[in-house]
């Protein structure tokens, strides 16, 4: 169904008749959408439809770093709705995109080696909007995350899983404000704010089949990679041809 989240006729539409919403917005990925304006109709006509329970996707931390968000979920909280909101931490699918750090056999990004990131794999975001479709958490946030990593473990990690060496390398915080701003923005609140930590053991409780990061690429990410890996490996091989 094609849709306007700045369209409240579009949006009233799309949750006629349903009985449960899951709302994710891309917040800075899409800088011309009006956030805050699209998440809170989201939230009124679903509302309005008599809908039965509302899942909103946030970010970890919004309270404290995500404005937009946090207003949202202010907003849902107050709206008299069946709901429950996720902040999930930094998707291991991320790690996909070479946008990520992951490209020409190396892991590069700003982020100190000391620092430990949390990390949820997109299936398991699914089985906690799953449980709360089911009427297991409703009223609760939950922050999450399936491991905690630094950057050297991230990449000892995928090397072991794709059976090559893959070095981290830091990237200077300066280089990369040169290429996006915002970017730097987000790796220098990292480095000087560790993200709160999250009781992953708890969450594991609730949902038994949550991954680790080694899980993740075991089950789907590695195969997933070797694709990047061996789609950057040929156009090395066509440039250097």
């Amino acid at each position: 169904m094609r849709g306007d989240l700045a369209d409240p006729d579009s949006i009233a539409a799309a949750v006629a008749g349903v009985s449960g919403v899951f709302s994710v917005h891309p917040g800075p990925l899409a800088p011309g959408q009006d956030e805050v304006r699209a998440g809170k109709l989201v939230v009124d006509a679903a509302r309005r439809a008599g809908v039965r329970h509302l899942v909103y996707s946030s970010a970890l931390a919004a309270d404290v770093f995500q404005p937009p968000k946090w207003e949202i979920e202010q907003h849902l909280a107050a709206s008299g709705l069946s709901y429950t909101i996720l902040r999930p931490s930094s998707f291991m699918e991320n790690y996909l995109n070479p946008l990520f750090g992951l490209h020409d056999g190396a892991l590069r990004t700003a982020l100190a080696p000391h620092v430990r990131q949390q990390l949820i794999a997109l299936d398991d975001i699914a089985a906690f909007a799953a449980a709360g479709f089911a009427g297991r958490l409703d009223g609760r946030t939950l922050p999450l995350a399936g491991d905690a990593l630094t950057p050297g473990e991230v990449a000892a990690a995928v090397g072991a899983a794709l059976g090559v060496t893959v070095p981290y390398e830091q990237l200077d915080i300066e280089e990369l404000r040169r290429v996006n701003p915002r970017f730097a923005r987000g790796y220098e609140i990292l480095n000087n704010n560790p993200e709160p930590t999250i009781d992953i053991p708890a969450l594991r409780a609730l949902h038994p089949g949550l991954m680790t990061f080694a899980q993740w690429l075991e089950r789907t990410g590695s195969a997933q990679l070797k694709d990047v890996f061996g789609a950057a490996k040929k156009i090395v091989s066509r440039r250097q041809n």
